[in-house]
């Protein structure tokens, strides 16, 4: 059990170490946390990366019974680029067993102006790399980059300003580069065996629901390997939040350290 921790500002010699990291588990619990600034992936878990060809037994699943739920993650990856709020790894079990055993959600990401290198490289809210599989990963919400995080959205800044300048350059980089939930699709690490339902992305650029869906999962959500999404929320006015997201990020974290509503509202987090 990983639970009730705030962990701020890690990793500031050694930029690969994760902030919460789990290679191999059975029954854990990784619930309540909030990690706020850190150089890499917030809450890591799994760490290989090949597609397991027969259905394991006994105590030989890689990750089994694995439940990440009601964390809050903001201002990771300040130093590296390709990794996630939430980074899962690794083939739990073959292609063959579609039991969705591991569970992620009701967490909440902020991809803030904090959040990421400003290189755009692969930042992502919640990140299904290198073969992972059968899991579960529901009612999460993830935050969008705020207002002047994406090209053209550039009223009531001064551009004249060298600073707001290179300010606005980073956060259109970390806009191009972020895929909000992301099902890896490289032959030989392929994801299989996940279902994303009913998740929530606020801030959503995108006004049409194929557009929105591009935005959020880009073109990696392929049902020949079992990855389905379905009832996903887009959220396109960050004032007009559903209250059963608004409870969600309002419950994940860490005592004294949760998510708050009010930081969204004037969409310059």
């Amino acid at each position: 059990v990983i639970t009730d921790n705030y962990i701020h500002d890690i990793a500031r010699e050694y930029y690969s170490s994760s902030a919460i990291w789990l290679n191999q588990g059975k029954d854990v619990s990784i619930t309540y946390n909030t990690v706020d600034k850190c150089s890499y992936s917030a809450i890591c878990v799994g760490y290989t990366f090949v597609v397991i060809s027969t259905v394991p037994g006994g105590d030989f699943y890689h990750n089994y019974n694995v439940e990440i739920a009601y964390n809050f993650i903001t201002g990771f990856m300040h130093e590296l680029g390709d990794g996630g709020g939430i980074y899962v790894t690794g083939a739990n079990s073959a292609t063959s067993d579609t039991t969705l055993f591991n569970s992620l959600h009701h967490n909440y990401v902020l991809m803030s102006n904090e959040t990421g290198n400003g290189l755009g490289h692969m930042l992502v809210g919640i990140y299904f790399d290198g073969a992972s599989s059968n899991w579960n990963c529901y009612e999460n919400v993830v935050a969008e980059q705020s207002y002047g995080a994406c090209a053209g959205e550039t009223d009531g800044f001064d551009l004249n300003d060298p600073a707001v300048q290179k300010y606005l350059t980073a956060q259109h980089r970390r806009f191009n580069g972020s895929t909000f939930i992301y099902l890896q699709h490289i032959e030989g690490q392929n994801t299989h065996n996940i279902l994303c339902d009913g998740n929530y992305i606020l801030n959503v650029r995108a006004k049409t629901p194929e557009k929105q869906k591009q935005e959020v999962y880009k073109s990696y959500v392929d049902e020949t390997r079992n990855l389905k999404e379905q009832n996903t929320q887009y959220i396109t006015n960050i004032n007009q939040i559903p209250p059963d997201a608004e409870y969600i990020l309002s419950s994940a974290g860490a005592s004294g350290h949760k998510g708050d509503i009010t930081v969204l509202w004037d969409d310059n987090y």
